[in-house]
C-alpha cells in the first residue's frame, strides 16, 4: 500500500499561482474520477481552499517499479485544469509526503497547526467538505476513509483539549481586524460582502458584532443574499449592481467561487469617479481572485488579498501558540493509533483464514450430527458452536492482532500459527 500526498500552498507559491489550480466544488465533483484514472491510483481526495490545494493518492498493490510520483500527481492535476507547461507550477513550488508524513500532515492539518493563521478552525470544515465530495465522486476508500476520520478525531480533539483555537480566529477575522485598524470605530461605516459562502457569512458576523453601521449583501442567488441580510440587518443586492454596492461601501469583502475577476481594473475607475475622494478599503479572499491587483495603484484605494492577512498580528496569538506542544502531542498520540491499525491491516489476512479454518470445521461437525437433533435443537447446536469458536479464537486473534510484521518475533509468530493450522 502506498500514500502520498501532493500539494501547493501558502508557503510554498505565492496566490497567482495557487489561483490556477484552485477547484470549485462542482470541479471537484465532476474531475475526481477523472483524475483517478489519469494517475492509476485507487483512492484520491482533493483539498482546495484559498490558502492550499493538496491532493492525496492511495494505491493499494503498488509494483516496486510503478509508485507513483510527486511530479506525476501534479502533471494529473495541472491536466484536470487544463494548465498547459508554461503555466504550470515550477518544482519548488509544491511539495509532496509519503506514508506516515502524509497522514501526520493531515492530521496537522485539520488541528490548526499548519495553517497560515495559527489555529483557525476553517480548515475543519474544508476539510470535511473535500472529503465529503471525495465520497460523492466514488474516488475514496478504506484508506481515505481512515485517514480523514483521524484527523477529523485529531482536529476536535485540540480543539477541545487545547487552547490553540483560542480567540475564533480565522481568515475573515483576520480581514475585519486588518479593516479596523484602518476605520477604528466601524458604526459610521458601510461594508459590501460580495459572495454568500461561509468566508461571507463569517466576516458579516464579526462585522456585525463590531457594530458595522450598515451592511450590504452582494450575490448570485439573490435568495442567498436575502438570507444572510435577514440574519445579520442588512440589505441584499443583485450581482449585476454590485459596481453600485461597492461604490457606497467603505469596506469590501469579496469571497465568491467565480473562476475569474468579478471587479477589475476599469470598472474600479467607474466606481471611483462615484466616490471622488473617498478611500476604499478592500480585502480579497477568494482563490482564484475577485479583484484585479492593479487596482491597489489607485491613491484612495487599499487592497489586500489572501497572502496578506498573514502579516496581520493578532492579540490571542501569544496564548494559541504556548498550545502548540499540547496539540502536537495529540496530533502524534493519534498517528499513533493509525499506526497501529495498519499493523492490524498487516495481519488480517491471517487472521481470516484462521477464522475460515476453525468454521468450516466447524461446520462440518455439526452437518455430520445434524440428523441426530431436531429443527430447534439443531439451531441452538449451531449458536452454542459458534459461541466456543469464537471464545477459543479471541486470544490468539488478539496476540495476532499485536504482531510487526516486520520484526523477527513478528513473523515468528505468525510463522508458529500458520504451521500449527496448516494456513497459508
Amino acid at each position: 500500500m502506498e500514500i502520498l500526498l501532493v500539494g501547493i500552498n501558502h508557503t510554498t507559491a505565492p496566490v497567482e499561482v495557487r489561483e490556477r489550480l484552485a477547484f470549485s466544488a462542482g470541479g471537484l465533483r465532476d474531475g475526481l474520477p477523472s483524475f483517478l484514472e489519469r494517475t492509476g491510483v485507487d483512492e484520491a481526495l482533493i483539498l482546495s481552499t484559498c490558502n492550499r490545494v493538496e491532493v492525496l493518492v492511495v494505491r493499494h498493490t503498488p509494483d516496486s517499479d510503478s509508485f507513483v510520483s510527486g511530479q506525476a500527481v501534479m502533471d494529473a492535476l495541472c491536466d484536470l485544469r487544463g494548465i498547459d507547461g508554461s503555466g504550470r507550477p515550477a518544482s519548488d513550488q509544491f511539495f509532496e509526503l509519503h506514508g506516515l508524513d502524509a497522514v501526520r500532515h493531515l492530521v496537522r492539518l485539520s488541528s490548526g497547526l499548519e495553517s497560515m493563521i495559527l489555529g483557525e478552525g476553517q480548515i475543519l470544515g474544508q476539510l470535511r467538505d473535500a472529503y465529503a465530495l471525495a465520497v460523492e465522486a466514488g474516488t475514496h476508500g478504506r484508506y481515505t476513509n481512515k485517514v480523514f476520520h483521524l484527523a477529523f478525531h485529531a482536529g476536535k480533539r485540540v480543539r477541545t483539549e487545547t487552547e490553540l483555537g483560542f480567540g475564533g480566529v480565522s481568515v475573515a477575522s483576520a480581514a475585519i481586524s486588518l479593516a479596523s485598524k484602518v476605520f477604528g470605530d466601524f458604526g459610521r461605516h458601510t461594508a459590501c460582502l460580495i459572495g454568500a459562502g461561509e468566508m461571507a457569512e463569517a466576516a458579516a458576523r464579526h462585522l456585525h458584532e463590531r457594530g458595522i453601521g450598515h451592511l450590504l449583501f452582494v450575490n448570485r442567488s439573490l435568495d442567498k443574499a436575502e438570507q444572510l441580510a435577514l440574519e445579520y440587518d442588512g440589505e441584499a443586492v443583485g450581482f449585476e449592481q454590485r459596481f453600485e454596492a461597492i461604490a457606497k461601501a467603505d469596506i469590501v469583502v469579496s469571497s465568491t467561487a467565480a473562476p475569474g475577476l468579478i471587479l477589475n481594473h476599469e470598472q474600479f475607475h467607474r466606481v471611483m469617479d462615484k466616490r471622488h475622494t473617498r478611500p476604499i478599503f478592500l480585502v480579497d479572499i477568494a482563490v482564484p481572485r475577485d479583484i484585479d491587483p492593479e487596482i491597489n495603484v489607485h491613491d484612495n484605494a487599499f487592497l489586500y488579498d489572501i497572502d496578506s492577512l498573514r502579516e496581520v498580528a493578532d492579540q490571542n496569538f501569544e496564548r494559541r501558540r504556548r498550545a502548540i506542544p499540547a496539540a502536537e502531542r495529540i496530533v502524534e498520540s493519534e498517528l499513533e493509533s493509525f499506526g497501529g491499525w495498519l499493523e492490524r491491516l498487516r495481519v488480517e489476512p491471517l487472521v481470516k483464514q484462521l477464522y475460515t479454518h476453525f468454521d468450516e470445521i466447524r461446520r462440518s461437525e455439526v452437518l455430520k450430527n445434524q440428523g441426530r437433533f431436531d429443527e430447534r435443537e439443531a439451531e441452538n447446536l449451531e449458536k452454542l458452536t459458534r459461541s466456543i469458536q469464537k471464545k477459543i479464537l479471541h486470544n490468539p486473534t488478539r496476540i495476532l492482532r499485536q504482531c510487526d510484521p516486520e520484526t523477527d518475533e513478528g513473523r515468528r509468530t505468525l510463522e508458529i500459527v500458520q504451521d500449527l493450522f496448516g494456513l497459508k
